[in-house]
């Protein structure tokens, strides 16, 4: 049933080699910054998918099995061109996290409303959960007895950028969870009126913060206020954010 699968143990290893290649300053390089982020996102993401699946499977769907989504492979989440590329390309260009995965749930096998808002849910759960993990070293102060600067300022950025992608995901527009979570609720005409508007609803999502001004000072402004409640130290984050955007800067 839940298994790790090769695809995931060797991004798992790219995250933790490269983090501990920074934490023990043994190559404190903007490039090795660039992979731990993304290759951290990536685990993340893979998190966040099995969340849904998971789920999903405990609620009845058991189609989740046989299509390997309890193994978290990223590749059995994706549509490559759309689902991995896309975000890794914001990510890069634009500093958060935006949705990447796939899981297809069976919703004809989950008949219970609150179940089937589960299922949306438990994937951004997941995605607390591991901002959550990331964040106990930052209260238990270890930042300030071991570690690199680069390391820790590479640590909190992610954090940032799950932050990013919790708030994201949990906006109540149609393809993201936020809606999954309270489509359940709706009438049946409501939520036929709203099946084709999953496939663009997050782009159309972007495209407002990119280009209409209130949107993105909002988002932003709940990204900082979050931020500040579970405690990313800013001035870390800072480091963090100008080694991954390095080729900004030269």
């Amino acid at each position: 049933m839940v298994s790790l699968s090769p695809n995931f143990l060797r991004l798992l290893m790219v995250f933790v080699i490269s983090g501990g290649l920074l934490f023990f300053n043994v190559f404190s390089s903007p490039i090795v910054v660039f992979i731990f982020i993304v290759s951290g996102w990536l685990v993340s993401l893979c998190l966040h998918e099995f969340g849904h699946a998971y789920a999903a499977w405990r609620s009845g769907d058991r189609a989740i099995t046989q299509m390997g989504y309890l193994s978290f492979d990223l590749m059995k989440y994706i549509q490559p061109q759309f689902s991995l590329l896309m975000p890794v390309v914001i990510l890069v260009l634009g500093g958060f996290g935006m949705p990447g995965g796939a899981v297809y749930v069976n919703t004809s096998m989950i008949r219970n409303p609150r179940q089937r808002s589960a299922v949306s849910a438990a994937g951004p759960v997941a995605t607390l959960m591991f901002l959550v993990f990331m964040m106990v070293p930052m209260w238990l102060g270890l930042d300030n007895y071991v570690g690199s600067d680069l390391f820790w300022g590479s640590w909190n950025y992610l954090a940032r950028i799950e932050v990013t992608a919790l708030i994201f995901n949990l906006l109540p527009v149609p393809g993201l969870d936020g809606y999954g979570i309270i489509e359940p609720f709706m009438s049946y005409d409501t939520q036929a009126s709203m099946w084709y508007a999953k496939g663009y609803g997050p782009w159309i999502l972007l495209m407002a913060m990119m280009f209409i001004p209130p949107v993105n000072t909002v988002y932003w402004y709940v990204v900082e206020l979050l931020s500040d409640i579970v405690g990313i130290d800013d001035a870390l984050a800072g480091i963090g954010f100008t080694n991954f955007f390095f080729w900004r800067f030269f």
